[in-house]
């Protein structure tokens, strides 16, 4: 749980470093984000560390 946390705690800063003159918030709607969420349980499921990095890859571009 403490190297899930230290991780999102670095995609965080690095979001900030990288921000730019980027707007911190698009405010993504719901047929933007609804595509990205809604999906199949995998059967074994996820590390976290994969599902993290997912959401700061695929959803943060959109909602963030």
């Amino acid at each position: 749980m403490e190297r899930l946390a230290g991780r999102a705690g670095e995609l965080v800063l690095e979001r900030l470093r990288t921000l730019g003159d980027d707007v911190p918030w698009r405010g993504g709607t719901r047929a933007e984000l609804e595509p990205l969420l809604w999906e199949a349980a995998p059967e074994g499921g996820r590390p976290a560390e994969e599902v993290l990095e997912r959401a700061v890859r695929e959803i943060l571009p959109v909602a963030a």
